[in-house]
């Protein structure tokens, strides 16, 4: 080494040895900044999940506020036509031989329980005293026997007789299983 290295390295040297790194008031600083930036991002996190809930909340009323009748839903070959056309509705008629229903053919009848019936999914969801959640459903005769059956799939806290083309099941929210039985009992046909 020469003279001017040795005069570069005792430099250095000093100048790192004199260097105070101010951490009584770094610290505290990065400290307070890193809480604030965790606070800032739970926050985005919780109203990005409020406001995914609400989108599907009101994407779920939406589409259930279109299960009227099956003569309103809108065959989707029909939204790509070239030219405007105009299409007959259909009228959805049900006949004895038929396990298709344009209405609702079951609905509970007890007190205390109110329903909310989707025909196009053949079923009701009814909720009753503290708040106990059921699904009632009407199921082709068809099925009968695989609910009946013990299919695995095939699973509801009370599964009704055939009545004519149709029969019911009644699924509870966890702890309301007890009621099943009183609830199809309470389940009034058309």
């Amino acid at each position: 080494m020469n003279d001017y290295d040795d005069f570069v390295t005792d430099t250095l040297h000093r100048g790192v040895t004199d260097l105070a790194t101010p951490l009584d008031t770094l610290a505290p600083n990065a400290i307070a900044a890193g809480g604030r930036i965790r606070r800032r991002r739970t926050a985005i996190a919780v109203i990005s999940g409020v406001g995914c809930v609400a989108a599907l909340s009101a994407a779920t009323y939406g589409v259930s506020r279109l299960g009227g009748e099956p003569a309103q839903v809108v065959d989707s070959t029909s939204l790509f036509a070239a030219a405007p056309t105009s299409t007959p509705t259909a009228t959805v008629t049900p006949t004895p031989s038929s396990d298709t229903s344009p209405g609702v053919p079951v609905h509970l009848v007890l007190d205390g329980w109110t329903c909310e019936e989707f025909a196009i999914d053949q079923k009701s969801w009814c909720i009753g005293p503290d708040g106990v959640n059921a699904s009632v459903n009407w199921r082709p005769a068809s099925e009968f026997d695989a609910w009946h059956g013990g299919d695995s799939d095939k699973t509801a806290d009370w599964v009704g007789p055939r009545l004519g083309h149709w029969f019911a099941t009644v699924s509870l929210t966890p702890g309301g299983g007890h009621l099943a039985q009183q609830l199809g009992e309470a389940l009034v046909w058309e």
